[in-house]
């Protein structure tokens, strides 16, 4: 799969999904590092592109906003989200978006074509969504918390490397293995998320199967080496995942050489755009 993210930045005060702000205690304060500088020498020029990048973001929230934050989003709602994202990813100020200091800290998944757990659906429960990335020690957490309270929550830990446009092997299977779990997210059919009768223990087998989405991917020769593809996308490798009911871990795994490519098609201070996919190419990101 491939998926497109539309994160926003968290805030201390206000929930994760009210607007598009960032938690600012996790983000490094480097003002001088923060903006990449237009051979344009007039703020009449740079007020006018602010406004038209302001107007898009308004735009998008008024559409994902009936959209359940891409779970409910019917194919017509999915085609006018995407023709406004391009708009924005062409507004994009930096070269070098996967570098910036703009990518750390906590950001809330506003819009997502993704799977679980990025869509903010597990099984049958839906919640929040959100990422955790720290620029120094070059990780990020895939948080999915279900409320009240937290009561369920699923743990994606991966680390991230600049990608060197190596294309990774496609599993096809995973897509068999990924709609017995996830199934049709606008869907409102129920989910049948075990099946096998004989499991005494029917969280284990959930957990079992949505791990399964995470197959195994290993490097494919190819790749343009004079391309700096690192200034846009990361190579994603998986962790650990675990899975947590009222605080007490039921499923945990690691894995081996599973990997994904994000690429960063527009950043700034408080949104994010990632379209990522399981090998790097371009068909079928998700959002």
């Amino acid at each position: 799969f491939s998926l497109i993210v539309i994160a926003a930045l968290q805030t201390d005060y206000v929930s994760a999904f009210a607007n598009i702000k960032k938690i600012t205690s996790c983000r490094p304060h480097h003002p001088s590092l923060l903006r990449v500088s237009l051979p344009s020498t007039s703020p009449t020029i740079d007020q006018a592109s602010a406004s038209i990048v302001e107007s898009l973001k308004d735009e998008i929230n008024e559409n994902i906003a009936p959209t359940k934050r891409g779970l409910k989003a019917s194919k017509q709602q999915q085609d006018d989200v995407e023709v406004l994202l391009q708009k924005l990813e062409g507004a994009c100020e930096l070269s070098e978006p996967a570098r910036s200091p703009y990518m750390a800290g906590s950001w809330a998944v506003d819009y997502s074509t993704a799977p679980p757990p990025s869509n903010g659906k597990l099984g049958p429960f839906e919640g929040n969504a959100s990422q955790v990335i720290d620029l120094v020690k070059r990780t990020y957490v895939n948080i999915l918390t279900v409320e009240p309270n937290g009561w369920l929550t699923a743990e994606l830990s991966a680390s991230w490397e600049e990608w060197d446009g190596i294309i990774l092997k496609d599993d096809s299977t995973e897509e068999k293995d990924e709609a017995s779990v996830v199934g049709d997210a606008a869907s409102e059919e129920p989910l049948n998320v075990v099946d096998d009768d004989s499991d005494p223990d029917p969280w284990n087998s959930l957990a079992e199967k949505f791990s399964n989405i995470f197959q195994r991917n290993t490097p494919l020769k190819g790749g343009n080496k004079s391309e700096d593809f690192g200034a846009t996308s990361w190579k994603v490798t998986f962790d650990n995942l675990r899975i947590q009911v009222f605080g007490n871990s039921i499923f945990e795994k690691k894995f081996v050489d599973t990997a994904r490519v994000w690429k960063m098609t527009y950043v700034d201070e408080n949104t994010r755009i990632v379209r990522a996919g399981r090998t790097g190419k371009s068909e079928g990101n998700v959002v």
